[in-house]
């Protein structure tokens, strides 16, 4: 009876060491798609930040080019009768 007790526990053991070893490539695996998957929000998050940079640049050169656009013949002359002092010739 003890040699079957002894049988049994060792088919015991070597379906819990099989069981064990099978929970262990699963927990790699786990492992490795968990890093995968931060990778991917990381990358999202850098392209978020990247949009929301360049989208407050493009802001930025639009209210600089506005400001300082090159003015045509009309605005000139416009400009030009406000300040005192100066005389066109037309």
């Amino acid at each position: 009876m003890t040699e079957q007790i002894r049988k049994q526990n060792a088919e015991y053991q070597k379906s819990l060491e099989e069981r064990i070893s099978v929970l262990v490539e699963e927990q790699k695996q786990l492992v490795k798609l968990n890093e995968q998957q931060a990778k991917e929000l990381k990358s999202r998050e850098d392209a978020n930040v990247l949009k929301s940079t360049i989208h407050r640049l493009n802001q930025e050169l639009s209210r600089y080019q506005i400001k300082f656009r090159k003015l045509d013949d009309t605005e000139v002359r416009i400009r030009c009768l406000d300040l005192p002092g100066i005389v066109l010739s037309l």
